[in-house]
Formats: structure tokens, C-alpha cells, sequence
């Protein structure tokens, strides 16, 4: 049996596009997509794009065997910078499979580990430039500082400078404005893309510039190696490790691609999560109060001590208020497959076509009354206890994506959330500026718009 996809009213030639332009583009896909469970479809100008808003229904298309990682606009932009990288490469391309393979070990458990002294000194500068800035601070913008400085000191042993200065470091200057304008690339209709010469301009001399700054580091490590045999970081991991499917290594090229999704997918994602989950709390005392408890029975009242990683297991609470923003505020809202041939999917027989973009929103899968409840708009960090994980389907949650195309960092960016949550909440009281609403501003991910809190030093 095969079934028609229901959709929104469309226009002649421009399909749905009027209903989704704008600035807002994730906001008005999401819009898009509201009251059809589980599928919608959306007409781009003449070209259909398959909306998944189910669990059961996404658990279809993470089968591997016929669906995989498409790599759709805004990423092909994104891939003038970060070429085949992790996050940017078709599975199918060589160089994904030796760097998921070299990789994967530096990213596990056990070895993040290791990285927890230089997680906890950037979080120190953090806490001094709170302490002598209390008030009206950005949260956004010093999250961004928070997680450029740790993946720039865990990657590849370069700082940022990022709390010496009230301005960014041209390197991450370069970045944000490349990483923003390949957003646009994307939403911007095709022929008035070669118009916008001073964009397009800086676009590139951008890139060539970050492109030279890393190339830089790299030689460097390369013309130097006695000087770095003890030091663990990706950068080095990535050196010298060998693919043992291949026996071969990553070229300087590829490796420079793999530190800048280091960069893009790092800074952005844990940065949202760190914002969201302050957010949260701040606005349910409760949650706030079961925070403090913990961090106070984990971490006590030294607040020069180091954070071992027995502590980091025992903040199971902080954990759970991770989670649940995860749940709430995904920062990638929504991933792309695409199938391998013609097929149909659900019960209901509905069609999907050969190489067809596939949208899984996640911030539907998240909603999904069948899995969360009857009110999965609540804020419950009760969502992932133990007990609680372990009587969901594992395909309700997928704020990291899926398979093997999950993301590879995400025991990283836990790490580094939940150390950085616990000595927050550890060195202060935080108070929501006045009359603040929860605005949202995008790029490639989601962020609170303009949240500012004041802190007073426990």
C-alpha cells in the first residue's frame, strides 16, 4: 500500500518555500512541521524533503543497510573549510573511515580522562573573569570563549587567548564569521550568490587565513617531533596514528580538516548545551536546589580543588540536567539521511525516493508523546536516571545523532559540561536578568538569543 505524504498548502514553482524563508529557517522548519506525525513532506522548489517528527518512524531510516549521512546544504558550504572531515564527509569517502578509525580510541572514555587538567584551567579563567565581572554577563558569548579555548588546548596545544582579552582572538574571529556566512551560502537563492562580492570576498580570504594558521601548527609539530613525544592531544594522536584497515595515516590536509570540525562542532554544540542548561535551571528552583546539593556533597567547599574523574562520576544529578536540556534544546536540531534506492516506509506505505533528503528532527523525536509522556515540554532531569534510560527505547533520544555517524565527541562535550556546570553552581548564586524570555538565535545550531545573568560569589 503506499500512501501520499501529507504536507502544508504549496505555491506554483515555489513549493512551500515562502512558508520556511527567512532568517529563522530551523525555527520555520519546525513550524513547518507541527501537527504532522510521523511525516511531512516540504517543496523547495520543486525539490522534496522528507520530514520525520516519530520515533518509530525514524527507526526505520537509521537502518543502516538502506540509509546513510547526507550531506546537504548548509554542509556543503561548510565543507569549503572543513573539507572531508568527520562531520562533513560522505561515509563513503576514504578519508571518513581512516579518521574514524584513528580517531575513535582518542575520543573514549579513558582517554577524555586525561584531558580534565586543561578542561579545569580554562574553566578557572572562567570563573576569575565572573568573579571580577558579575554582572550582565553574556552567557552565550562566554560559553563560545569557554569551549573554543578547551578543544583549542585538548586538540592541538593552542590557546585562543580567550579570557585575557574583551576581544576574540582573529583566529576565532575568522572562524565565527565563515562559519555564519556558509549559513547563509545555503539560504541564499542561487543567483544572487555571486553578487555578494565583499561577503564572498572575506569568505575566502578568511578561510586562506585560518587555513595558514593551522597549517602553521601542524609544520611545526611535524619539523619538531622531540619536542612533543609526551604530549597527548588529538593533533598529536592524529600524527602518527595509523589506520589498522589501511595501515595508512591522515594527510596534513585532511588532519587540518579534522581540527577545524573539531572547532565548528565543538564550540557550538557545547556552548548551546552549557547556555540551555543554566537557563533551565535558573527558571525551576527545585532542579536548582537538587543541583547545588549535589555539587556541595561531590566537590565541598574548596574550591581550589581539582576535579578528579570519580567526581565527574558521582554528578549524576548535573548529568541528568544535561541531559534533559539536551532533550529539550537539541543544538543540531535535526540531521540528514538519505536511502540507497526507491522504498516505502511506516505501515502506511509512505514513499521515499532514491537519494531523497531525509530530515530527522530531533526536537520532534524528543517530543514524542508515545516515549515522553503526556507532557514532554516539561523540564524533568528524572528523564535519565538509570531506571528511566533503561525503560525507554534508545531511539527516543538522539541529540548526538545516530549510528555510525554519531557523534564522536559527544563523551567529550559531556566532560566538559558537566565540569564546568558543577563549578559554576560550586563559586555562585546566579540570577536571571529581569524580564528575560527564552529567544532563540541560529546558525548551524541553537543558542538562548541575548541571555544575560548576574552571579554573586558563594
Amino acid at each position: 500500500m503506499k500512501t501520499k505524504v501529507p504536507h502544508l498548502p504549496r505555491m506554483p514553482i515555489i513549493g512551500n518555500l515562502h512558508q520556511i524563508a527567512g532568517k529563522d529557517i530551523l525555527g520555520r522548519f519546525i513550524e513547518a512541521c507541527q501537527g504532522f506525525y510521523p511525516v511531512t513532506e516540504l517543496d523547495v522548489l520543486g525539490r522534496k524533503l522528507l520530514m520525520i517528527t516519530s520515533v518509530d518512524l525514524a527507526k526505520e531510516v537509521f537502518d543502516e543497510t538502506h540509509y546513510d549521512k547526507f550531506i546537504d546544504q548548509p554542509l556543503f558550504y561548510i565543507r569549503k573549510m572543513a573539507g572531508d572531515g568527520l562531520f562533513t564527509a560522505w561515509t563513503d569517502e576514504p578519508n571518513w573511515g581512516k579518521a574514524h578509525n584513528i580517531l575513535l580510541p582518542g575520543f573514549a572514555n579513558k582517554a577524555i580522562a586525561g584531558y580534565i587538567p586543561l578542561m579545569q584551567k580554562t574553566i578557572d579563567e572562567l570563573i576569575d573573569k565572573w568573579k571580577k565581572q558579575p554582572n550582565n554577563i553574556d552567557v552565550g558569548e562566554d560559553m563560545t570563549r569557554l569551549t573554543f579555548e578547551t578543544i583549542g588546548l585538548c586538540g592541538f596545544d593552542f590557546s585562543f587567548e580567550s579570557f585575557k582579552s574583551e576581544t576574540r582572538h582573529p583566529f576565532v574571529e575568522a572562524m565565527l564569521f565563515t562559519f555564519t556566512e556558509a549559513i547563509q551560502l545555503s539560504r541564499t537563492l542561487p543567483f544572487m550568490k555571486p553578487f555578494r562580492f565583499k561577503r564572498n570576498k572575506q569568505f575566502k580570504d578568511y578561510i586562506e587565513y585560518m587555513n595558514n594558521v593551522l597549517d602553521d601548527i601542524i609544520r611545526k609539530r611535524r619539523a619538531e617531533p622531540e619536542k612533543y613525544t609526551d604530549k597527548i592531544d588529538f593533533l598529536q594522536l592524529m600524527l602518527h596514528a595509523t589506520d589498522k584497515e589501511t595501515g595508512e595515516g591522515l594527510s596534513d590536509e585532511n588532519i587540518r580538516y579534522q581540527i577545524v570540525t573539531f572547532l565548528i562542532a565543538g564550540h557550538e554544540t557545547t556552548g548551546g548545551l552549557l547556555s540551555f542548561a543554566i537557563y533551565n535551571l535558573l527558571n525551576h528552583p527545585e532542579a536548582l536546589k537538587l543541583a547545588y546539593q549535589e555539587v556541595d556533597e561531590v566537590l565541598g567547599t574548596d574550591k581550589t580543588k581539582e576535579i578528579s574523574q570519580a567526581d565527574f562520576k558521582n554528578l549524576k544529578y548535573l548529568r541528568q540536567v544535561l541531559m534533559e536540556s539536551l532533550r529539550l534544546f537539541p543544538p543540531v536540531l535535526a540531521f540528514t539521511r538519505y536511502s540507497k534506492e526507491d522504498r516505502m516506509i511506516g505501515e502506511e506505505g509512505y514513499p521515499v525516493k532514491a537519494n531523497q533528503c531525509i530530515f530527522i528532527f530531533s526536537y520532534y523525536l524528543h517530543r514524542d508523546k508515545k516515549h515522553w509522556g503526556e507532557n514532554p515540554e516539561a523540564f524533568d532531569p528524572g528523564h535519565f536516571t538509570a531506571e528511566a534510560i533503561a525503560n525507554r527505547d534508545r531511539d527516543a533520544f538522539k541529540a548526538f545523532g545516530h549510528g555510525q555517524r554519531v557523534c564522536m565527541g559527544q563523551h567529550f562535550a559531556m566532560l566538559e559540561a558537566t565540569l564546568a556546570l558543577a563549578k559554576i553552581l560550586q563559586n555562585f548564586e546566579m540570577t536571571l536578568n529581569a524580564g528575560y524570555k527564552m529567544e532563540l538565535v541560529e546558525s548551524l545550531t541553537m543558542k538562548p538569543k541575548g541571555m544575560k545573568i548576574s552571579v554573586l560569589e558563594r
